[in-house]
């Protein structure tokens, strides 16, 4: 027979159109025989817990029913699997009154078919069942072991708290039977987890802090349980609160005592000075110097918290500070000085102090940082010792200042012009001379109340003595380096000044130049006002002292106004020369009769109003004639208009030209008016894309020039002007414009227009064209269907046989044969080289 296996790949090898050859089997090779009958039971059994027993053949059999094994004890093992392979499972299950000491087979014919079969897998040939020679194997002593063993365990070894989930399992296990078995584990002794061997284990509680118990109940390899055991232990994560360190104070003193307080949970209470090994805290300690402390707190479970506070208010540190007398000063001049000091902020209290002959200190009085001090009697040297501590009563050294006393003012004496008694200048020389008490400053009074700010001392000082004639009386004093100042000094001097002789005044005018140029509108008669001044304050009176045009001229004695007699006509000069420029020559004239001259040249100059029409003129006088207006001198004809109307009433009628104005506007309204409509019939692109051919509806005047400016290209939305426009003169019908552009913007054009203003071209019939608004255009590269940057028949053929590529070059509404005849137009010429 052919297997299975055989069989499938038959099947499969049709359905992939293949082909297998399969070998001759051999028919007859005998019944498969038993060769081992083994069991699972080890020699140690239990009452209701199952044995296996394994039948194995020479080869592979097949099983119906429930074929049975006899056992020697009266037992019955039933088959329970092992269908289509070489070994089969039967299971006994030992039961009260049976005996399976010495368990065994019953005879040589144990196996039975019990109404089932056992064949082989090939040809169904019935297996043989003898099992003679056979035995269980290693069962010879077996008996039944109905005690359970003796089992405890610890988790953790026994600690009552745990900051970790993990907890480690120890087991103690004992048997009389068996030296192995198996455990299983609960939390709630209901629900058993699956067995393990009895062996050290890690076991998982609950991701949830609290108190667990762990059951575990033991099995023998005979089936045997023990009651549950348990152990009860508590998961804590959560840290002990962390110590608190209070130290006895805060202030800055010379000892702290640290006190550390640690939650009810703490277990282990211990604290370590950084430096020091850690120790277990018993009490408050005390600390002489500035230390930083960590303390550690630790739970049942071993959870750690810890603290850390530096003491730094411990000082056995003296505060220093620096002191000066008088800021400094190395003299003093008065008994009582100021002492002034600084501790850096290093905290002094206290201070006390001495100054020789005295020996002995003053009370500590507190700190301030100034202090007046009296000097021992007598002028010399004074020297003052200090010394100061602070709260903690931390004492500096004594430091030393010195300063010395002079309380005797310096002397001087006073003469002036080196003792003269009279003088006739103000300007004197005082000569001050020391007694040799070291006078370093002095200073000056006129009447013993006011005095000059002092300055250094010297011997000789110039000095103004007040003004007007007779005795002065001068007043000096000295300060020595300390200050001292000596009582006023006097002395005294005749002053008799001659008076001085009188000066001519001084004319102001015009920064008083000898010569001075004015500018004076025509048809006016104010020029200046002369202004004088006297050096001796008189009074002054003008008058006009010369001059080739003094005659033109009057000047106001009183108040220097000069005005012209009469109004000057700046076309009809009056001046001696005839220039329009007048010469007059004016003086001032103390009451001593002294003088000062200036001379006044004005020069006429024309109005404002005839200057302001002039520039009118000019602009109207280059304005084109009437006749040869064009609508490009628009701006221009506007321009002057708005000149014209700026002119006020009075300048307009001196615009002597102003008809040629009016001319002009009349001939622009004209122009405006004669436009006919032209129509454009066609607008190419060359193939550079800076040029347009237009063919337009009417014949040009070719003499009329034509206004680039007013023709205008919209490219993708820009617009551009053309920088030329002309005549094409090869067109005999005279209607081709070329316009010109200074790029090529139609080169990548998606899309183009034309626009033409008013008044661009001229029409042989004298007209200007009507404005022409938006006319879509050809461009060069819709016309090359080939993209060979030439224009061929087989371009102009594509565009006819495709209606998608139809182009209105007349722009009627229609693609017709005038339109292909504009197309044709546009072939490129032939070069000789083709």
């Amino acid at each position: 027979m052919l297997s299975y296996l055989h069989r499938l790949l038959i099947i499969a090898f049709g359905l992939l159109g293949l082909s297998l050859a399969v070998p001759a089997l051999a028919s007859a090779q005998g019944s498969p025989q038993i060769v081992s009958v083994t069991t699972s039971a080890h020699g140690l059994f239990s009452l209701g817990v199952p044995i296996n027993i394994y039948v194995t053949f020479d080869a592979e059999v097949a099983v119906t029913g429930t074929p049975t094994v006899a056992l020697n004890n009266g037992g019955t093992a039933y088959y329970v699997s092992g269908d289509h392979s070489n070994t089969l499972v039967f299971r006994y299950t030992p039961s009260f009154g049976l005996s399976i000491l010495g368990l065994n087979l019953l005879n040589g014919n144990a196996l039975s078919l019990n109404g089932g079969t056992i064949t082989d897998i090939v040809e169904s040939v019935a297996a043989g069942l003898s099992t003679v020679g056979l035995e269980l194997g290693s069962t010879g002593g077996s008996f039944v072991d109905t005690t359970p063993p003796v089992a405890t365990f610890t988790a953790n070894n026994g600690a009552h708290a745990t900051n970790n989930r993990a907890v480690s399992l120890e087991f103690t296990y004992l048997d009389d039977v068996t030296v192995s078995g198996e455990v299983y584990l609960s939390l709630d002794g209901v629900a058993w987890g699956s067995s393990q061997p009895v062996g050290p284990t890690t076991y998982s509680l609950p991701d949830e802090d609290g108190s667990y118990t762990i059951y575990a109940k033991f099995r023998d390899e005979a089936g045997n349980e023990t009651a549950p055991a348990s152990q009860t232990i508590v998961l804590d994560r959560i840290a002990p609160a962390a110590p608190v360190i209070t130290p006895s104070t805060t202030d800055r003193a010379q000892e702290v005592t640290v006190t550390i307080s640690y939650s009810g949970d703490t277990v282990v209470k211990r604290y370590q000075l950084w430096g020091d090994n850690i120790a277990e805290y018993t009490g408050p300690f005390v600390l002489t110097s500035n230390r930083t402390i960590s303390a550690y707190a630790t739970d049942e479970a071993g959870n750690p918290s810890e603290t850390v506070l530096g003491i730094t208010n411990i000082d056995h540190t003296p505060p220093t500070v620096t002191a000066t007398i008088n800021n400094g000063a190395l003299w003093t001049k008065d008994a009582v000085v100021t002492l002034s000091f600084s501790d850096g902020g290093t905290g002094a209290a206290g201070m006390r102090f001495y100054s020789p002959p005295e020996t002995v200190w003053s009370d500590w009085e507190p700190y301030s940082s100034t202090r007046l001090y009296a000097l021992s009697d007598g002028d010399g040297e004074k020297t003052v010792h200090l010394q100061f501590r602070d709260d903690y009563g931390n004492e500096g050294a004594a430091i030393s200042l010195t300063i010395n006393l002079d309380t005797t003012p310096p002397g001087a004496a006073l003469m002036i012009n080196g003792g003269a008694q009279v003088t006739d200048s103000r300007e004197v020389t005082l000569g001050l001379f020391d007694d040799g008490s070291g006078a370093m400053e002095m200073q000056f009074s006129e009447d013993g109340v006011t005095w000059t700010d002092w300055e250094a001392y010297c011997e000789t000082k110039a000095f103004t003595l007040p003004d007007g004639n007779g005795m002065k009386t001068i007043y000096a004093k000295v300060k020595d380096a300390v200050g001292n100042e000596s009582d006023p000094i006097t002395e005294s001097i005749m002053l008799d000044v001659p008076p001085p002789p009188n000066l001519p005044p001084v004319i102001t005018s015009h920064g008083g130049a000898a010569t001075v140029n004015l500018d004076i509108e025509e048809n006016t008669t104010a020029v200046k006002t002369i202004t004088a001044e006297d050096p001796e304050g008189e009074f002054i009176t003008f008058a006009i002292s010369g001059g080739s045009d003094q005659a033109k001229f009057s000047i106001d004695a009183v108040t220097g106004a000069l005005v012209f007699q009469e109004p000057q006509d700046y076309e009809n000069p009056s001046d001696t020369d005839a220039n329009n420029s007048y010469e007059v020559e004016v003086t001032a004239i103390d009451k001593r009769g002294d003088t000062a001259t200036q001379t006044i040249i004005v020069h006429m100059i024309k109005s404002n109003d005839e200057l302001a029409a002039a520039a009118v003129m000019e602009t109207i006088d280059l304005l084109p004639s009437a006749t040869a207006l064009t609508l490009s001198d628009k701006t221009k004809v506007e321009a002057a208009r708005a000149a014209y109307d700026n002119l006020t009433s009075v300048q307009q009628s001196l615009v002597t030209n102003s008809s040629k104005l009016f001319a002009a506007e009349a001939a622009m309204q004209a122009l405006e008016h004669a436009t006919t409509e032209v129509s454009v019939l066609s607008a190419f692109g060359n193939a550079a894309g800076d040029a347009i051919t237009l063919r337009v509806s009417s014949e040009l005047d070719g003499m009329h020039a034509m206004e680039a400016s007013r023709f205008q290209l919209i490219v993708n939305g820009a617009v551009v002007t053309a920088s030329e426009a002309a005549y094409d003169p090869s067109d005999a019908s005279g209607r081709t414009i070329r316009l010109l552009f200074s790029s090529p913007v139609l080169l990548h054009a998606t899309s183009a227009s034309i626009a033409v203003q008013s008044g661009a071209f001229r029409t042989s019939t004298q007209y200007l064209n009507a404005e022409i608004l938006f006319r879509p255009m050809i461009t060069f590269k819709s016309l090359d269907i080939t993209q060979n940057d030439r224009i061929g028949v087989d371009d102009i053929a594509g565009i006819i046989l495709n209606p998608d590529w139809h182009l209105d070059v007349n722009a009627d509404g229609f693609f017709d044969q005038e339109d292909v005849r504009m197309l044709l137009s546009q072939i490129s010429p032939v070069s000789e080289n083709n």
